[in-house]
């Protein structure tokens, strides 16, 4: 579809997997992949928030999602297939916008070129810059929320549980509106797992090899003085970090 205002101010994520296969399946978000699929699937509301801490693997699982939709091998009904994810990018649509009401008019016009589309799953990443008055953010939770109980357009929120219980508190109706799906961080054998899949790129970008040992290391130490993020994503920042300093 002709989607102009949407290719400004969004990236396709499943560009990336139109020509190649990379596989970036994780055992632990298997099951939620699943729910997403069978919330798209069935009638009602089709959005899903992803809510988890940073680090805990919410845009893996939305990347692992636009892979699996390209695959043509893949075990998902027809009407998803061949779908493509665009992750909006907050930040630069809302700085685009002089004010509330022409923002609300560039959000139309995406909702509108999406539907016209009809082969496009908006993902929201940090929502709650939509939910909210301040610097940087906007409230425009009227314009959304008949969107989202309408359900005709596919939709992926990802926020953090601080900010989904601020959301819920301010505005019930958009609350009851998401279909909410929780994303806990990753165990120590489910965090190596997710690093062994990875390494390999890592290693290819940084030019490095990476023993058992290290990523084990990496488990660890993350563990111990990073706090700000979860797992896996503070086990993955380490190695990278780990990889910069090396070269």
């Amino acid at each position: 579809g002709y989607t102009p205002t949407l290719q400004r101010f969004a990236i396709n994520l499943s560009e990336r997997y139109a020509n190649s296969h990379i596989q970036l399946q994780m055992a632990d978000h298997t099951k939620i992949i699943g729910q997403i699929v069978e919330t798209f699937t069935h009638g009602g509301r089709q959005n899903v928030a992803l809510v988890g801490a940073y680090g805990s693997g919410r845009s893996t699982i939305v990347n692992s999602l636009a892979e699996t939709l390209m695959d043509a091998n893949s075990k998902i009904p027809n009407s998803l297939k061949y779908r493509q994810i665009f992750a909006l990018d907050a930040p630069s649509l809302i700085s685009a916008a002089k004010d509330n009401s022409e923002l609300e008019y560039l959000m139309i016009n995406i909702f509108n070129e999406i539907y016209s589309a009809k082969n496009i799953i908006l993902c929201l990443d940090n929502a709650h810059l939509f939910f909210e008055e301040g610097p940087g953010s906007v409230d425009i939770a009227n314009l959304l929320v008949p969107i989202l109980e309408a359900g005709r357009i596919r939709m992926i929120l990802i926020m953090d549980d601080q900010k989904f219980l601020e959301i819920s508190a301010k505005n019930p109706a958009l609350a009851n509106s998401l279909n909410k799906i929780v994303v806990t961080p990753s165990g120590r054998e489910e965090t190596l797992k997710i690093l062994m899949d990875q390494v390999p790129f890592f290693e290819y970008q940084k030019n490095v090899v990476y023993t058992y040992q290290s990523l084990s290391e990496a488990y660890r130490l993350s563990e111990q003085y990073i706090h700000d993020i979860e797992m896996p994503g503070k086990a993955k920042l380490l190695l990278e970090s780990a990889a910069s300093f090396a070269i």
